[in-house]
């Protein structure tokens, strides 16, 4: 007896990209903006002290502006792990009770 493909709804994959497609955008973005507005120096004293460095490119960040760099890793990570998730689950055979029940040869 075959068993049956679980189906991954239509509507989940939706609310899946809608989350996950941002974060292909911002992180970039972000890295951007404050490689614009950050100092290439650390400076102790207006609180520049965290590096970002984009390809050779540094700039220093305050602790609010690395904490948001931090999350939009985050972020594009976890959406990342979401869609391989989907992968599996959609291609996870669902197992039957009926069929995992041995049959006695007697």
């Amino acid at each position: 007896m075959l068993t049956q493909r679980r189906r991954v709804p239509k509507l989940f994959r939706i609310i899946l990209g809608i989350v996950f497609l941002p974060s292909l955008f911002v992180l970039p973005s972000l890295v951007r903006h404050y490689e614009k507005i950050c100092p290439a120096e650390a400076d102790a004293g207006s609180g520049f002290i965290y590096p970002l460095n984009e390809h050779g490119s540094i700039a220093y960040l305050t602790l609010p502006q690395y904490r948001k760099m931090l999350a939009a890793r985050a972020y594009l990570i976890g959406g990342g792990l979401s869609i391989v998730a989907l992968g599996v689950w959609e291609r996870r055979k669902q197992r039957n009770e009926s069929v995992s029940s041995p049959v006695d040869n007697k």
